[in-house]
This record gives structure tokens, sequence and C-alpha cells, in this order.
């Protein structure tokens, strides 16, 4: 629930900050441009991520039990590694193919939004109904991030404050009562509504919700002193979500090896490491790519070249110890 509430969030972003990034020619917003920039920016790394992990599931198909099945047709390749259809092969990344198709959307979601706050809410709840009628079809796999997305987009163009005004108590006590309810009284809303419609908005509601308090608690972690060493991830955080899935599928053999299946009392231990661990070494491995095959990491990084150093080598030279600037002084 936690994790799948974080790409409502992203997409919530994504739209608040294209709102404010759309550069005008004349007057007029140069989606031509915008739109070029985000096929590099989004559906390069998209394929060359899904053709990563295609690579490491076809040189692991002897160790794997149950070996990836190599497409056989033109179509299922395309849908392996550019999600036309379907999620790829790297599941998280075709998050990157919606986004794009939310840009694609986004001059007729700008003029409909702009029109006033009573159309806005009108677009957001047909965005809304669309989650449980799926009239985009295949044009987006999860039409959920396209509602999302709107929202974004209609929070900057009203000019709603998406920081620190947003946090109050009464909100927060809210958002978890929605959570908790729409967690454990999904099953007795079933018996009174159609079971898609009540999926939808039980889904809506908790990712909405969740999504909230997870920007509450962000907003909360940059004002202490894990602020600025959050901040300097933040470059490698592209990356680092691209190829998570990639570190979870190598980890998995060490994972068995350690601690066995699901059922073993360990398990939990490594469930929870994960995370961290694909964070660790995404940064590291990041920095790597920079180093050696600069161009490609850019690639894989929606075309901004990782660091070269890590986080804390970047610490250092920012702030280096009090007694390395007293000898510098000294000298």
């Amino acid at each position: 629930m936690l994790g799948r509430s974080s790409v409502p969030l992203l997409s919530i972003v994504s739209g608040y900050l294209l709102a404010g990034s759309v550069k005008t020619h004349a007057g007029q917003p140069n989606w031509g441009r915008l739109i070029g920039h985000r096929v590099r920016t989004l559906l390069v790394p998209l394929l060359l991520w899904n053709a990563a992990m295609v690579t490491l599931l076809i040189a692991g198909r002897s160790l794997d039990p149950t070996p990836w099945q190599i497409p056989r047709d033109a179509e299922t390749w395309a849908n392996a590694l550019l999600a036309l259809q379907q999620p790829s092969t790297n599941v998280p990344v075709a998050f990157l193919r919606d986004l794009f198709v939310c840009i694609i959307f986004s001059p007729l979601l700008l003029a409909l939004v702009r029109r006033g706050r009573l159309l806005t809410l009108l677009l957001l709840a047909g965005l809304a109904a669309n989650v449980a009628l799926d009239l985009t079809g295949v044009l987006l796999i999860r039409p959920m991030i396209l509602l999302f997305f709107g929202c974004g987009l209609a929070l900057r163009v009203h000019g709603i404050d998406f920081g620190h005004a947003i946090v109050r108590p009464w909100a927060i006590a809210v958002a978890v009562a929605l959570t908790v309810a729409t967690v454990w009284g999904e099953a007795a809303l079933a018996a009174l509504a159609p079971v898609a419609a009540v999926d939808a908005a039980t889904m809506i509601i908790r990712r909405f919700a969740v999504a909230y308090l997870f920007w509450c608690a962000a907003l909360a972690l940059a004002d202490t002193r894990f602020g600025p060493r959050l901040r300097e991830i933040e470059p490698f955080i592209f990356l680092v979500f691209c190829s998570h899935a990639i570190i979870f599928a190598l980890l998995s053999p060490i994972g068995r090896a350690l601690v066995g299946g699901i059922g073993n009392p360990l398990y939990p231990l490594y469930f929870f490491a994960q995370p961290v661990l694909a964070l660790g070494i995404g940064i590291v491995g990041a920095t790597v790519l920079a180093r050696t095959v600069p161009m490609l990491a850019a690639w894989l990084n929606a075309g901004r070249l990782p660091p070269r150093q890590l986080p804390w080598q970047q610490a250092l030279v920012a702030h280096p110890p009090h007694h390395d600037r007293d000898d510098r002084r000294a000298a």
C-alpha cells in the first residue's frame, strides 16, 4: 500500500512542475519542444532500462528456477521494451510511459484547468471516473496516473500552496482515518455498490490519503538535520528508481540462499533491507557509470549526468573538516 501510493505522489509532483515549466514562444507554449525533450528524458530511459532488465533475465535463465520466457514475436518484444499495451519487463519504469502520455494530454488538460475551478473539478471527476471505466484503453496502462497528474496541474494553476501550508493536524488525522477505513471497510462497501466502482473509489481515496501523508513526512524531514543529507542524494534518485527492480532481481538468489523463502522468520529482515540496499547500490553504480561511461550514464538518468562523487564525498568537499580549513589558512 505504501509503495503503490508513491507513484500517485510522483504523478502529482510531475503535473505541478510541468505547469510551472511550460515555456512560451510568441505568447504560446512551445509544446513541440517540450514533448521532444520528454522523448529524451522519458522514452529513452524507458527503452534502456527495459533492455537492461531483458539482458539480465536472459543471462540468468540457467540460474532461475522459473526462467523468463524470451518473446517470440515483435508485439511481445515491443511490450517488453516499451510497454505499449501492458507493463514492460522492468515493471516500475512503465510509469515513464504513462507519464509521457500525460505530457501529450497536458495541452488539453491545462487549457481546461485554466478556465476556472468549477471546470477543473468536473475534469478531475471525469478523470476519477476513468479509473473505474478505463475509457482511455491502451493509451494508459494505469489510468490513475493521469488523474493525479491532473491534480498536480490544478494545484499549480490555481496557486494552491503545495508546501508547509497544506500540513494541518486535522488533515493528517482525516488522511489516517480514510486510509484505515478504505483498508478495513472495503469488503463492507462491496455489498452496497458494484465491485469495480468500490475498488476504484477506495483505491483513489486511499492513495490520495497516503500520498498526502508521505508528502507531510517529506516536508517534516526537510526541516530536520537530515534534510541536507536527503537533498544530496536527489541527483541519484531517478537512476535508483529505474534500477531498483534490476537490483532486487540480482539480490534475489543471495536472499534465497541466506534466509530462504517468505515463510522463513528472517525473511522480513531481508525484505525491509532491500530498499536500503537498492539505494546504496544504485548510488554507487551511478557514480561508477558517470566516471566510466558518462554518455550512457546521462541517457540512463533522463539526460542528466549523475554526480561523479558519492553524496558523502560531496559533503566533505562542500564542508571540509575544521582542521583542513585551518591548515589551508595557515598555508
